[in-house]
């Protein structure tokens, strides 16, 4: 993947810790799964999809070339496989476009057994390994399909138990997206009991910066006295005064500083 890289152009940005953890597992032992499904990887290569697997380290820079077979993945009989291995890869622009393609699937089924399809692969996923994905696309699930609070619930305990400060700040984006239109009530409140959690466990910055901006977009809908009970959970709010109100870079400063201090 190194070697791939345009180091002048944005090795700032993809030599990160997702993609030296990639590089340390490999992609042989990373993808073995797909690579030793012998009727997966003929059908791939049937398909002119095979670049996906054989090429999964340099994907980040065929952007252009994995869009022009959207059409034909959309198609594949191992649609849900491609996308998790689509998943797999550290660069955002990649996950993004397999959101895209389940995102498609979701809202342009006709046939009622694809969408259960796609929930059930979704939940069972949830269960075999941290996916990034699926912090976001569980809100395009909600508004697609008659899930009940409980396979939300499942979802989101997943999301939580994998201590990962990244999935809960996109979790928290993501919901933060969703309530500026959806005005359910039946999800606000499950959502309003799960921010403790979130609150609690919430260790990283921009994670917490998404969390303040739930607040906002919530403010007509939450109570101060609720929103005073969530910031005395949280590990960092509680130690900044007045911290919903206090300029976004004051802010940021402020954390850094503390971080550094080892006082959060």
């Amino acid at each position: 993947i190194l070697d791939l890289i345009d180091y002048e152009n944005d090795c700032w940005e993809y030599v990160t810790e997702d993609f030296i953890e990639v590089i340390n597992i490999g992609k042989e032992r990373l993808l073995i799964k797909y690579l030793t499904d012998v009727e997966f990887c003929l059908s791939l290569q049937k398909m002119n999809l095979d670049f996906i697997l054989n090429e999964f380290d340099s994907l980040h820079i065929q952007i252009e070339r994995l869009q022009s077979v959207i059409n034909i993945i959309q198609k594949s009989p191992y649609f849900f496989q491609i996308i998790e291995i689509l998943w797999f890869h550290p660069a955002w622009e990649i996950g993004d476009i397999g959101n895209d393609l389940v995102r498609n699937k979701l809202k342009n089924a006709k046939e009622k057994s694809i969408i259960e399809q796609c929930i059930d692969w979704i939940y069972r996923l949830t269960k075999e390994r941290s996916t990034y994905s699926i912090s976001i696309l569980i809100f395009d699930i909600i508004e697609v399909a008659g899930v009940s609070d409980q396979f939300v619930k499942d979802i989101i305990e997943s999301i939580l138990g994998w201590h990962n400060a990244q999935i809960r700040g996109q979790f928290i984006a993501s919901a933060n997206s969703f309530f500026v239109d959806n005005k359910d009530c039946r999800w606000l409140e499950l959502i309003k009991s799960e921010i403790f959690k979130f609150c609690i466990l919430a260790s990283d910055i921009w994670e917490t910066q998404e969390i303040i901006e739930l607040f906002k977009t919530l403010n007509d809908r939450l109570t101060k006295d609720e929103i005073n009970l969530y910031i005395k959970r949280h590990k960092l709010l509680n130690k900044i005064p007045d911290a919903l109100e206090v300029d976004w870079y004051i802010f940021w400063k402020t954390a850094e500083g503390m971080r550094l201090r080892g006082e959060i």
